[in-house]
């Protein structure tokens, strides 16, 4: 019974897509759902009420409940967040105006349109939400103007309608200010949760991806090749005897070498492919739209550009050598597969000697 309360009322008050809609997205949603769900219950309190203690006339009501559920069927089926918050937005400035013209300052029905903004901000945001707020403030003051052509059945003073658009005023200040900051607080969490989430998938020392990171590309990359889209190239390289050079030379001087090396493959790189580091010294190099063949002529390139360059450490100057193993997605039936082969051809051309690409 539980399972299925929560069920309901994450249909009635979450967005359908819900799974792949940003956090701003949701949340909109589930204001908008709450408000105009809360608004269906009220006017139907409300109008219970009219009709037994007041004998009104509950037919505009009912016209506006039907706008409501109307807008909330077709955000279900067409998941418009936009049309959803322009029909809400109107449904909310109808209902207000038709309150204003139809009360007066002594009854409750004009105090409804005081929340008004404080409704608007909340469940359409303060951009389209303050050409709403200007837009009623107008209307009600036109109104006023012409009352004289018998508008509205009730007499505005002119007390009544100064003292109206000063609180109506204050309440949509106030109203601003609140969503204004509630949007600038979730844009810089925003921001801070993407830096955070790019921080963990950074290798702090190079500077690339690390393997959390690379993984996801390497996953959507298999994911394309199982689909026929595309096949590609993985490559795993490592530095041969780099605990030699950390021994001899100290970690600081290690470091700068693993520095170096992956900033010059990755410039050596074509557009589109990445490196990233593996652990250790050892990198992963993902290849787009490569065969492995591409991939061997790319590589043994860039083996013997390393092979002759100079890397610079604390007081003098080193070469280094590397060895490289490749598998194509051709050659495995899933990316744990495809990943291994490569890591053990890499095992294979250290048995062999070492600085050398092995790709069979």
């Amino acid at each position: 019974m539980y399972t299925s309360l929560k069920n309901v009322i994450e249909w009635l008050f979450l967005p359908m897509g819900r799974l792949n809609e940003s956090a701003e997205t949701i949340r909109m949603s589930t204001l908008l759902n709450g408000a105009n769900f809360l608004s269906i219950v009220m006017l139907m309190i409300y109008n219970t009420y009219s009709v037994m203690f007041r004998h009104s006339d509950p037919k505009f009501d009912l016209f506006i409940m039907a706008i409501i559920l109307i807008n909330f069927i077709q955000f279900k089926i067409f998941n418009s967040l936009t049309i959803y918050k322009l029909i809400t937005g109107f449904a909310a400035f109808l209902y207000c105006f038709s309150t204003f013209i139809c009360g007066d300052f002594s009854t409750i029905d004009s105090i409804w349109s005081l929340l008004y903004p404080l409704f608007i901000y909340i469940s359409i945001g303060y951009r389209i939400g303050t050409v709403l707020i200007i837009l009623y403030a107008l209307a009600f003051n036109i109104m006023y103007l012409v009352s004289n052509l018998q508008i509205s059945s009730m007499f505005f003073k002119e007390n009544d309608i100064f003292e109206f658009t000063l609180i109506y005023c204050f309440m949509a200040i106030l109203s601003f200010i609140l969503e204004f900051s509630r949007e600038r607080a979730q844009k810089n969490y925003d921001e801070l949760i993407k830096n955070l989430d790019l921080l963990s998938k950074t290798d702090e020392l190079t500077g690339l991806f690390n393997r959390r990171g690379i993984l996801e590309f390497l996953k959507y990359e298999f994911r394309r090749h199982n689909r026929g889209e595309t096949h590609f190239a993985v490559c795993i390289c490592d530095i041969d005897h780099f605990k030699i050079i950390n021994d001899s030379y100290g970690h600081e001087s290690g470091d700068m070498i693993l520095k170096d090396f992956s900033a010059f493959i990755k410039n050596k790189l074509r557009a589109g492919d990445f490196i990233s580091r593996w652990g250790g010294e050892e990198f992963i190099i993902l290849m787009r739209e490569s065969s492995i063949h591409d991939c061997v002529n790319v590589i043994e390139r860039i083996r013997s550009l390393i092979e002759r360059k100079n890397f610079r450490i604390i007081g003098c100057i080193i070469h280094i050598t590397v060895s490289f193993g490749i598998s194509e997605s051709v050659e495995a039936a899933t990316l744990d597969e495809m990943i291994n082969l490569a890591d053990k051809r890499l095992y294979k051309a250290k048995e062999e000697g070492r600085n050398r690409v092995v790709s069979g």
